[in-house]
């Protein structure tokens, strides 16, 4: 019985196709048959014709059966003879036209199985390992390929429709226009950018090669040595964004590249208290400054590295020399090494303070008296507020004495000062001692 139906409906499906003599004259469309294939936005010439017969001629001259003119391979070079150049697409070389191509129709330019600037070469590279990292360059998450790569052939590697910088030129000319335009560089800049930036895809922001400090450190050898060695690590660099917190990847009007000035730079972050991993506070220096009007030089001069490695250091606070953490201390001009890049050794070391300094009582250098001692010799921090203060010569209001904290109650007077801190009873001096005045001339005699 089901032998009986099945030869029913083929003796019916064969009565239906039309005769040889009916297909004299007509096109493969004009029975219904394949008039779907007419349909869509876009019909490959010889269909919306009806040409059917170069790329199918008909097997026999009595039956409805049809075989492909030539193999799948080179069918489409009998019409579309490419010209191709030294770099070819592996489809392309294999002769898979139809990998991309639809022979009928399509809603899609070109024929196009999908569309170009979406989902076409997702087609086949979706499984591709850059698909899977976290931050993808803008054409590749579209599936827009084409944008750097030319579909067919290229005289470049990698099909790519330019080269080197010229390539990402085409849609960043004008970043790259306003880098070569700053006043500092960075070298990389002039190369190739995918020495830093992969052109696919990355596990890191930018389609970066690497995290950013190891990235910079690969270029960068001394200062990742500094960092690697130093027991002492600005926590700028260990964050997320490591060396670009503070250093602009491609180029500054600024020197060493830095994003904004090195005041600015510093005050970025410290604008509020922070609490390091050792238990210890950093004050919100920007609030101190700010209220505190008298500053040190180096502050005055915007320069916080005279004092502070931005990287890394062996010594407490990031400091690029030694500075005694005490408040007494036996006096050595080596503990002192940070003070004496710009202060002369001679202002703590010389007796005689004139010319040196106005901290003087006659000649008396009063800063030799307080720190040029053998036995708790008072530290540069006993009296001066190391950033700022409210008082001239940045003098501090408060100086910690272990957990206790005194005033140290300073007043400037035109020829000298007074001092009444807890540690003595309060005391004047002055630079130039007052000369007696004059006795009085009445009653003398003119010289003979």
């Amino acid at each position: 019985m089901i032998c009986s139906v099945s030869l029913f409906l083929l003796s019916a499906i064969v009565s239906a196709a039309p005769s040889p003599a009916q297909m004299e004259g007509k096109t493969c469309t004009d029975f219904g048959c394949h008039a779907d294939l007419q349909v869509k936005a876009v019909v490959h010439e010889p269909v919306a014709r009806g040409m059917c017969n170069p790329c199918h001629p008909q097997s026999q001259p009595n039956t409805h059966e049809f075989h492909l003119s030539y193999a799948k391979e080179t069918l489409c070079q009998a019409c579309h003879i490419l010209t191709l150049k030294n770099h070819v697409h592996q489809p392309v070389q294999d002769g898979r036209c139809l990998d991309c191509h639809d022979p009928h129709q399509s809603e899609f330019h070109l024929l196009l199985r999908a569309d170009p600037s979406k989902q076409l070469c997702l087609k086949c590279h979706a499984a591709d390992p850059f698909m899977k990292k976290k931050h993808l360059h803008g054409p590749v998450a579209m599936g827009a390929c084409i944008l750097c790569h030319d579909s067919h052939s290229s005289w470049k590697p990698k099909l790519l429709v330019a080269q080197g910088n010229d390539l990402c030129a085409v849609c960043h000319e004008d970043k790259m226009r306003r880098d070569q335009q700053a006043r500092h560089l960075h070298p990389p800049v002039t190369g190739e950018c995918e020495t830093c930036h992969d052109p696919h895809g990355s596990d890191y922001p930018q389609q970066m090669r690497q995290d950013d400090r190891t990235l910079c450190v690969s270029c960068h050898d001394d200062i990742g040595q500094q960092i690697a060695k130093s027991p002492v690590v600005h926590g700028a660099v260990t964050e997320k964004q490591g060396c670009r917190n503070c250093h602009a990847g491609h180029s500054s009007s600024l020197p060493t590249l830095l994003k904004s000035s090195l005041l600015d730079t510093c005050l970025g972050c410290h604008n509020e208290e922070m609490r390091l991993p050792n238990g210890r506070t950093v004050v919100n220096m920007a609030a101190l400054l700010k209220e505190n009007p008298n500053h040190h030089g180096p502050i005055r001069q915007a320069d916080c590295s005279a004092c502070h490695n931005p990287h890394a250091s062996a010594l407490p606070n990031l400091l690029t020399e030694a500075y005694p953490e005490l408040f007494y201390a036996p006096f050595n001009a080596d503990n002192y090494k940070l003070c004496f890049t710009c202060h002369r050794s001679e202002l703590v070391s010389a007796k005689d303070g004139r010319g040196l300094t106005e901290f003087r009582k006659g000649d008396l250098n009063l800063h030799y008296v307080h720190v040029s001692k053998p036995s708790k010799g008072r530290t540069c921090r006993a009296c001066h507020a190391v950033h700022a203060s409210k008082s001239p010569a940045h003098i501090a209001e408060v100086v910690p004495y272990g957990n206790w904290k005194y005033e140290i109650k300073f007043e400037a007077k035109a020829n000298g000062g007074t001092c009444a801190p807890a540690c003595h009873a309060a005391r004047t001096y002055e630079r130039t001692p007052e000369l007696p005045a004059p006795e009085s001339a009445a009653g003398a005699k003119p010289a003979e």
